[in-house]
C-alpha cells in the first residue's frame, strides 16, 4: 500500500476508537474486533464500520451485535 493509503488508515482507525463505546460496555470488545478488521483491510469501507461502531454505543446494542455477527459469519 501507498503512503498515503496507510496514513489514512491510520487516521480512520483513531476516529472509529474515539467513538467506541465506554469501557464499562460490554459490546467494546466487538467494537475493537471491529476496527481491527478494518485496520487488516478485511472490511474496507470506513462507513460500514462507522455505522456498526455508532450502533454498538445505541440504546439498543444486542441488535447491533447480533447483526454484526451476522455480516462476519456470511463474509467468511
Amino acid at each position: 500500500m501507498s503512503e498515503s493509503t496507510l496514513r489514512t488508515i491510520e487516521k480512520n482507525v483513531s476516529f472509529l476508537e474515539s467513538i467506541r463505546p465506554i469501557k464499562t460496555s460490554q459490546y467494546r470488545a466487538t467494537a475493537h474486533a471491529l476496527i481491527q478488521r478494518y485496520a487488516s483491510r478485511e472490511i474496507s469501507n470506513i462507513q460500514t464500520v462507522t455505522n456498526f461502531i455508532i450502533k454498538l454505543g445505541s440504546k439498543r446494542p444486542e441488535v447491533s451485535a447480533k447483526t454484526f455477527n451476522d455480516y462476519i459469519e456470511y463474509n467468511q
